[in-house]
Formats: C-alpha cells, structure tokens, sequence
C-alpha cells in the first residue's frame, strides 16, 4: 500500500456540514450589521425606518452583501401605523439591491418609497423591491392603497410606477391597520414566493429568477434579472413618507435572513490557500462551473474535462480524480487532513457510485482511465450518448517532496438531451452556387449534419444561432433544408424556393420603356432577374415578396415577363406594351 493510499485511508472518516449564510433579528436593541440611511433610527428595540413626520425617506440595509442566487428564506415582522390626524402614505419595501452606492442607498422621496426615482429623482438601480403601498397614487397606475407588488428594472434604475411590476396584488389583510404582521419571501430560482401572516400559503407567487430575470405584469415583456458578480446582495427596507398630512410610522420589529448556498464551500477546494486561491484547476469545456459549480453539456457533443497545472507546483503534478453519480451536495462531504472533499470516500474499497476516473499515483483502486501528471485532458469529440450526472473532484500534489497534497475544486457535470433545433429564417434564400447562405435559428450544436435535399452540405460556420454553408450548385426548387443533431432531432425549411408572382402593379406602359413596374409574389430576394419579352428589365428592389423594376422599350402589345430566382426557379407574368 502507498504512503498516499495509507494517508488516504486514515483520513476518510471525518465528515462535516457548513451552516448557511443567516442572521436574526429578535428585535431591534442591536442594529449591528446594519446601515441605517435618511430618517431611519434604532428606538428602543424598534428598527424605525419612517417616523410620523411628513416627507421622511429612510433606509436600512446589512452591511455586508448576502447570497442570494442560490435562494434564500426570509422573515419580518412590521408594522405601519397610520396618523391620527391626516392620511396615512406613503409606505414601504423590502429590497435587495446591489447599487453603487451599497449599504449607503436611499431612494426617491414621497412616492418614490425609498427606492424609484419619487419626486427627487432618486432611484435604486440594480435592485429588486417587494412594495407595500398604502396611497393610491392615480398617475402611477396603482391598483389600490393596500397593494402588494413587486418591482424590478433588471440592472437598471428600478421604478415605482406599476409598468414596472412584475407581480401584485391586493391582499385580504389590511397591512397598514397599526397592527403587527410578518411577512415572508422565500426564493428558490425561478420563483419568488411572498407570504402575509399565513406563512405556509404564499398570498403571491411571482415567477423571476435574479440570473435571469422575469416579465413585467402590465405587457408581457422580459426583464433581465440583477447584475450581481458575487452572486450577493445588500438586503433591507425602504419607507416614506408624503407632504403635509399624508404621514405613518413605519417600524421593523424583528428579521431573520437564511441564504441558500449556492454550493457548499467544499466545491472551492483549497489549491493555493493561503497563496493567492484556492485556484480552478478541474474544469469541463473551459469552464468551472460558475457559482453554481455545475456544467450542463447536451448528449452528443464534445466535451473536454481538464485537471489543470496547479498554480502552487512548478513541476508536472500526481493527481486522483474520483467520481460519484448524482450531484453532490456537500451534506455527505469527508474531512481530510489537506481539505475537504464533496462526497463520501473510502479506501481501497470505493463506496458504491463512486469511483476513480484517473489515477497517477496508483492507489491500489484501478483507474477507469489512464493518465499523466497534470495538466491532464480527457477529451471526448462525440460526447456521451445518454443523459447522466456525475459530480468530480481531485486530490493533487502541491508539493511533491515532501509530499503535500490539496483538495481541488469540486464540479458537477449534467450530460442532457438537448432541445431540439429551430429554424427561424434563412438568408438569402437562394443564390448563385458557392455563395454563402445563413440559416439563423436556435439550438444548433457543432457536430449537427446539414442536408439538401438529403444531400450533405458542409458549413462553414457553427454557433448556437447561426450555420452558415455555401449553395449548392443544382439546387432544386422548393429543396428542402434539414438540420439535425446527432440525437436524431432535426428541423426543416425551404431552400431555393419556388419563385410565384400573385399579382402586378401597372402592367401596362409605354413602349418606350421606363416605367414602374412593381410585381408582388414569394421566393423573390436579392439576384433575382426580371425579363420583359426577353429584354432584360432593371431590378430596384428585390425584397422576399416584392420585386419593383423599371420597364426596358419593347413592341406594342403584350410581353412575356419572367422572374428568375438566382437559384433557376422562374415564374412568368403578361406586361402590355402602349
């Protein structure tokens, strides 16, 4: 047995959880953590963000960003107490926000509630604010005075109007009575789930992701989610108040945050900690997988899995890599003596679904693959013809002498089927041999094969939305183009379509020539030809649909007129000669 395969052995007992990212708020007689803006104050065990005086505008937000891409579950408990004497307004949000001016944000003023532009154009951007609004103002097209609502601008200045909601509604619960209510937002990517005091049935569920944002409610139309390159936000509570009479005291009394990782730590490893990392050496494509630490590669395509030169080992180094099947969460991981690994291990018996896919040490375990010391590539140009996920991991020598070993970065890989190709145009659709011609459209993948007619063409150029190939000499009329993956899925459209005119407008001019002659149909395009009584015309505009031409001189009387695609196919009309 090796000395690393002993080390190894000795070590594979330890396991360990780490905590989510979460705070709580009991009350308010600490606000440490938090930045308090504009009129928001500790009272008491109370977080005030607005008292009862009019024009108010405040803020409060934690200090530090937190997670939330990954999900989160939070909850708080406020209340909003209208005046005695006036009309309460103007209300309050719960906002996550990563805004250049951070935890020191304050939005607009009066109906701006502390995050849109308001009356001192002074919006939030990069933000995402749950309103709870308690005036109905008529120019911003609210719905009502006791509105629940979600807004969001994507990366840009969000917005208080109602254009800008992506989810509302009026609940039953009056939620400025003077009473105290809890309210809960719980995110699981791809939806955002709003409770008001019954905190199993949310009372709105709107469907956003903040990596890919939503649709605003009033059009339909996307909104891009938030830029946040750590995948953190700062996360807090807005409130204002309006002119004169239209006041309310708006006050947090407890808060308790819970961040989803959005992987366990164990996924970083720990190459070059302490030296500048832990460093990316285990890669699929290119990639480590981004915050999510998870590459999705369709079935069929090339894939490359990498364990790259440690940064920390000037020298070619030995490298493990185990597997499991399924993606690792971390709940199972086992500490080692250099780091913590993803998934439970155990030597020189493996645990089952887990195994070594190469091996330079030569623990004792056989490897399924042969290797070499780092920087080592697997590469796979068909890719794997079936739907599987694995999760990887590698232990690597930082130092070989004396021996010192790390834990690398962990990787989920998910090998899909993937959608199924679309065709949504193609350009031009015919033309003269060897020109190049673009089929646009969505989920092409690299090794796709292009037909005419069955007969394989060979693209130039391959991405995700576009092919773009030579025409094929003697290409039919109305050939048919198909696009299909190695997966068998497959689209068609037409090639070099059947040239048909449905109508002429001024079919008759002078025999001098000269005139307009505009000429509507299908399978037109740029190179198309126009003959009248076989004298060439001149073409002006050749759209899809539309072909306008100006008339050469011919005898009196009527003139065969033939349209001819650049790829052959003709169709003919009468022009009269005056």
């Amino acid at each position: 047995m090796t000395r690393l395969t002993l080390t190894l052995t000795a070590a594979l007992a330890l396991a360990a959880m780490s905590p989510a990212q979460n705070f709580n708020f009991s009350n308010f007689s600490s606000t440490a953590g938090l930045q308090l803006n504009g009129s928001a104050a500790q009272v008491g065990a109370v977080l005030r963000i607005n008292p009862n005086l009019s024009n108010q505008t405040g803020a409060a937000f934690t200090t530090t960003p937190h997670v939330v891409l990954g999900g989160f579950d939070t909850t708080f408990q406020f209340r909003i107490t209208p005046p005695l004497n006036g009309t309460k307004a103007e209300g309050m949000a719960f906002v996550i926000q990563n805004s250049p001016a951070g935890a020191n944000a304050l939005g607009g003023a009066v109906w701006g509630i502390g995050y849109g532009p308001g009356a001192n154009a002074s919006p939030l951007a990069n933000s995402l604010a749950i309103e709870i609004d308690t005036f109905q103002d008529g120019f911003l097209s609210d719905t009502s005075s006791n509105e629940l609502t979600v807004h969001t601008n994507g990366p840009a200045n969000n917005n208080e109007n109602e254009a800008f909601s992506i989810g509302r509604v009026t609940p039953a619960v009056n939620m400025s009575d003077g009473a105290s209510h809890t309210m809960r937002v719980l995110y699981v990517p791809g939806t955002l789930d709003i409770f008001l005091d019954n905190l199993t049935a949310p009372v709105l569920s709107v469907p956003y992701d903040f990596t890919t944002g939503g649709n605003f409610l009033n059009n339909g139309l996307s909104v891009a989610g938030l830029n946040l390159p750590s995948a953190a936000a700062h996360v807090g509570f807005t409130a204002t108040t309006g002119a004169g009479t239209l006041t309310e005291t708006v006050d947090i009394l407890s808060w308790s945050w819970i961040s989803t990782p959005l992987t366990d730590p164990c996924f970083a490893g720990n190459v070059g900690q302490g030296a500048g990392g832990p460093f990316d050496i285990l890669t699929v494509n290119g990639s480590s997988g981004g915050f999510f630490r998870r590459v999705t590669v369709p079935t069929f395509q090339p894939i490359t899995l990498e364990v790259g030169q440690p940064p920390t080992n000037p020298n070619p180094a030995d490298f493990i890599l185990f597997g499991v099947l399924g993606a690792a969460d971390g709940s199972q991981q086992i500490a080692l003596p250099f780091g913590a690994f993803c998934f439970p291990l155990a030597l020189p018996v493996l645990p089952p679904g887990t195994f070594i896919l190469a091996d330079t040490f030569g623990v004792g375990s056989p490897a399924l693959l042969p290797a070499t010391p780092t920087p080592w590539q697997l590469f796979l140009p068909t890719g794997i013809p079936f739907a599987a996920t694995a999760t990887y991991q590698a232990v690597v020598a930082e130092n070989a002498s004396p021996l010192q070993l790390a834990v690398s970065n962990g990787l989920i890989l998910d090998v899909v089927v993937g959608p199924p190709p679309t065709i949504t145009g193609i350009n031009p659709p015919s033309a003269l041999p060897g020109a190049p011609i673009t089929v646009s459209g969505t989920g092409f993948v690299p090794n796709l094969v292009l037909t005419v007619d069955g007969n394989p063409v060979t693209p130039t150029l391959i991405t995700d939305t576009q092919i773009v190939f030579p025409y094929p000499a003697g290409t039919a009329c109305g050939a048919t183009l198909t696009v299909t993956h190695p997966d068998g899925q497959s689209a068609a459209t037409t090639l070099n379509p059947q040239t048909v005119i449905n109508n002429a407008i001024n079919p008759q001019g002078p025999a001098a020539g000269g005139a307009n002659l505009i000429i509507l149909g299908a399978g037109f395009g740029p190179g198309t030809t126009v003959t009248i009584g076989g004298n060439p015309a001149t073409v002006n505009t050749a759209g899809a649909t539309v072909l306008a031409v100006t008339t050469p001189p011919g005898p009196v009387g009527p003139a065969t007129v033939v349209v001819t695609s650049p790829g052959g196919c003709s169709a003919t009309t009468t022009y009269t000669y005056l």
